[in-house]
This record gives structure tokens, sequence and C-alpha cells, in this order.
């Protein structure tokens, strides 16, 4: 029986971890992130831009389209004109503003 429990308490464990991997959100590559504006599937990014500057203004710094299961989310990176940099995510879908985190 102890061998048993070890055993499946393994397989839980190497489940749990690949689980993990599976849910990681995926970096679009640049080309399909203008396909899928293109096409409509996504907002466009100048919209995508000015729902993040209107919740967080300052300059965007860097920005990046992720892909998690189907779920497109928009994440850039703003300077304020304090000088603190923010990460704010967009779903990229619907446009709409979902959060903001100060970068430390």
């Amino acid at each position: 029986m102890g061998n048993y429990i070890r055993r499946f308490g393994g397989l839980l464990a190497v489940a749990a971890i690949v689980a993990s991997f599976g849910s990681q959100a995926a970096t679009v590559r640049v080309d399909e992130a203008f396909r899928l504006a293109s096409d409509g599937v996504i907002k466009p990014f100048e919209d995508l831009n000015q729902t993040a500057l209107q919740k967080r203004p300052g300059r965007i710094q860097d920005s990046r389209l992720d892909n998690n299961r189907g779920h497109y989310v928009y994440q850039l990176e703003i300077l304020d004109a304090k000088g603190a940099q923010w990460a704010v995510n967009v779903d990229a879908v619907t446009g709409q503003f979902i959060d903001e985190k100060r970068k430390e």
C-alpha cells in the first residue's frame, strides 16, 4: 500500500507541474498579432493603446500580445510622468481594461 501511495503522489506532482506549464500564456509573434488585428479577431492596436493610456497616462515603453488558450491579452509597459513604470493589461478581444501593477 505504501508503494502505491508514493507512486500515486509522484504522479500527482508530475501532473501538477505539467498543468502549470500548460496554463502559461504564449507570446504571439508580431506578424500573427497584426494578422489577428487585420482579421478583426482582436481590436486594433491603436484602440488598445488608447485604453491603456486612459487608465495610466504616460509613455508606452514596450508591448506584447499573449495568448492564453485563446484569450488574448495585450500587455503594455508604461512610464508615467513621475518616472514610475507600470504593467497594464488590456483584453485584446473586447478592448476592456483588465488591471495594472506598478513595477519595482
